[in-house]
């Protein structure tokens, strides 16, 4: 198992040689950056390398998710308890007590309840807090350091402590007094382990699927070019996107290039396209729009590998100009291209009962045959989700998947907005066609 620590070489060696000796069974492989900023540009090259990155902390891990998606397990290395009063106490052992410090990283919160609970004098440890919000962006190093400089020089503080290397290195070229606040030896191993049990757990789920989905909204034949154009069609693609994942009982991950990623259980996925045939999309988006759609769907053994895969159908959907899918087994076996269609409208299966129709949209027999009859026996055929819901005792979650493949297929419409129910957004008022 492959895992990444990423961090300044000031202690990414130590940490390193520390995890290998309690987890000799992980190849570690060190990833060092100036500033954690640098993270977003490292993992976008090299994160499909890895099983798992285990970031230095929370500071470097929330500033990488806002611009990267995970393509596998990140964690990051936490302070304890027993952290924290180390610090306190190594403050003390170097500069003295009665010292007063500008302090972050570490919060008052957790700072605080330790004066009771060891029983130190609150007086001798006096702590400016270095109070940035706002640890995802870009001048969140420099508003923290220059924080330090000025509690320092104007006097208020003695000595910085800083969670953050690249903080520690700065104070250290000025020769301002500070302490590096360090993760104890059972914090790190926690952390390694925690990661691992996590990477572990997903690649025993090897029934996983990746699709990656990109739909070009730049080409479309009814471009427009003024903003609002751009923005619906936009809205349009990450709809159509949101469709197919309902319908596969799957999350719909937004990625920051205009792809979706989704994650789906193999089982499921096969079913929908028939076996790898047919990708189906929403009948009312694709009469709408017309969009270009690239789809790349992954298999393998781990997420890992169905995450490579989808790649590798992806960028060969991607080079054609129309509407194609492609499914990887891996890198020698890629089958395609699939065609992207519509549902079937209702009219193809008018003869059916409703029932069946509910039961190969996903409902079990028992529930197929409740939703059915509660449908059937309305005057208007007009319902929300939690109405649905309520009356057959069924989730909304459930009933929101089936729904969405209804109205895929033509069997319902929206035909309005239920508004002054209840506060919260208002519910959509389907009308089915029974």
């Amino acid at each position: 198992m492959k895992i990444a620590f990423l961090g300044t070489r000031l202690l990414l060696d130590q940490e390193k040689a520390l995890a290998q000796r309690y987890f000799d069974s992980l190849d570690i492989i060190p990833l060092y950056y100036d500033r954690y900023t640098d993270c977003v540009d490292i993992l976008r090259e090299r994160q499909h390398e890895f099983d798992g990155i285990l970031f230095p902390g929370p500071f470097s891990i929330n500033y990488t998710e806002k611009y990267l998606t995970p393509t596998c397990p990140w964690g990051y290395v936490t302070y304890d308890q027993d952290c924290v009063i180390g610090t306190l106490l190594q403050v003390a052992c170097r500069f003295g007590t009665n010292v007063r410090m500008s302090v972050d990283s570490v919060s008052e919160d957790m700072i605080e309840p330790l004066f009771t609970v060891y029983n130190l004098p609150a007086d001798d440890f006096k702590c400016i807090y270095v109070r940035e919000n706002k640890m995802n962006d870009f001048d969140y190093f420099e508003n923290t350091l220059n924080a330090h400089l000025n509690n320092y020089f104007s006097g208020a503080a003695d000595v910085c402590v800083t969670g953050l290397s690249e903080v520690a290195i700065e104070l250290a070229a000025k020769s301002i007094p500070h302490h590096r606040v360090l993760p104890t030896q059972r914090a790190l191993l926690s952390s390694v382990s925690k990661l691992h049990t996590k990477i572990t757990s997903i690649e025993s789920k090897s029934n996983t699927a990746v699709i990656i989905i990109g739909i070009n909204t730049e080409h479309s034949e009814d471009a427009g070019n003024d903003v609002c154009d751009e923005l619906r069609r936009d809205y349009e693609a990450a709809a159509i996107a949101k469709s197919l994942a309902v319908r596969l009982d799957s999350d719909l991950i937004p990625c920051r290039n205009g792809t979706f990623m989704i994650y789906c259980d193999r089982d499921i996925l096969i079913s929908e396209t028939d076996d790898f045939h047919t990708v189906f999309f929403s009948q009312l988006s694709l009469r709408q729009t017309l969009l270009n759609f690239s789809v790349g769907i992954g298999l393998g053994s781990t997420i890992k590998d169905a995450n490579e895969n989808a790649r590798l159908a992806f960028s060969k959907a991607s080079a054609s100009r129309d509407s194609v899918a492609y499914v990887a087994f891996d890198a020698t076996n890629i089958r395609g291209p699939l065609e992207i269609r519509p549902r079937n409208n209702a009219d193809s299966a008018s003869s059916a009962s409703f029932a069946s129709v509910l039961m190969n949209m996903g409902f079990g027999q028992e529930n197929a045959h409740k939703m059915a009859s509660i449908i059937e026996a309305s005057s208007t055929k007009r319902f929300t989700i939690k109405e649905l819901s309520n009356k057959s005792g069924i989730s909304s979650r459930a009933v929101t998947r089936v729904v969405q493949s209804l109205e895929d297929a033509g069997y319902c419409t929206s035909v309005g907005m239920q508004v002054g129910v209840s506060a919260g957004r208002p519910a959509r008022v389907l009308e089915f066609n029974v």
